[in-house]
């Protein structure tokens, strides 16, 4: 088989998967309705859980503050109580004051913290069971679902091989070229040329172009597109 067949399989095969894949998830109203609620639920949850972790960061630089001022407050009363001179005591005092506020500036935020840890862990964990419930009721519906629609089931599943076949027999570097078509131009890669017209953009081909298409010898891409082309 040329490159340039695999290339039409290829689309063609992508085509048919595109739109099966269309059909079946276009779901009905009571299993689509269950689905957005699914969707919000874990959009929720993971928005929570962010805000939980980011808050359980602080809530650790805040004890790491307090752990420190009071380990340095310790310290200092140690020291206080073998100070001899006015001076030196004055100075462990001041030192001690600082580290106090220290202490207070990290326990408040901490405290704060430790309630709205509790708080969102309760609502993560509500989300959790909301969501598992859910997902098990969505799964038995789309079980359902697909059961109706066994047919296209089995399509796509011999479509997804027959693509993962033909990409096998591809050169790598047409695939690479493809692949990045496809993602530029809408889906459709490989075009017809019909009546000196690119199929994808409705550019004329130029003449030399033409004549190289009917030889069949070259890979050949519209000079407006990049679209790979073959006659109509």
């Amino acid at each position: 088989m040329s490159n340039l067949q695999l290339l039409r399989d290829l689309q063609g095969t992508l085509d048919n998967l595109r739109t099966i894949e269309r059909d079946l998830s276009a779901l009905p109203p009571d299993l689509a309705t269950l689905d957005q609620k699914l969707k919000a639920v874990r959009k929720e949850k993971a928005e929570k859980s962010k805000l939980l972790e980011s808050l359980r960061t602080k809530r650790e630089t805040h004890a790491k503050d307090l752990a420190a001022a009071d380990k340095a407050i310790a310290g200092i009363r140690s020291h206080l109580k073998e100070a001899t001179q006015k001076v030196q005591y004055a100075a462990l005092i001041r030192e001690q004051e600082e580290h106090e506020r220290a202490h207070n500036a990290a326990v408040r935020p901490m405290k704060e913290a430790d309630a709205q840890i509790q708080q969102l862990e309760l609502e993560v964990a509500d989300l959790t069971a909301r969501e598992t419930a859910q997902a098990g009721e969505f799964a038995v519906l789309h079980e359902a679902f697909l059961a109706e629609h066994v047919n296209q089931v089995e399509a796509r599943v011999t479509l997804r091989a027959k693509r993962a076949e033909l990409e096998a027999a591809m050169a790598p570097a047409d695939l690479v070229k493809f692949n990045k078509i496809l993602e530029a131009r809408q889906g459709r890669a490989v075009v017809a040329v019909d009546n000196g017209l690119c199929g994808g953009c409705r550019t004329r081909v130029r003449p030399v172009i033409a004549s190289q298409l009917r030889e069949g010898k070259l890979l050949l891409t519209c000079e407006s597109c990049h679209r790979f082309l073959y006659l109509a």
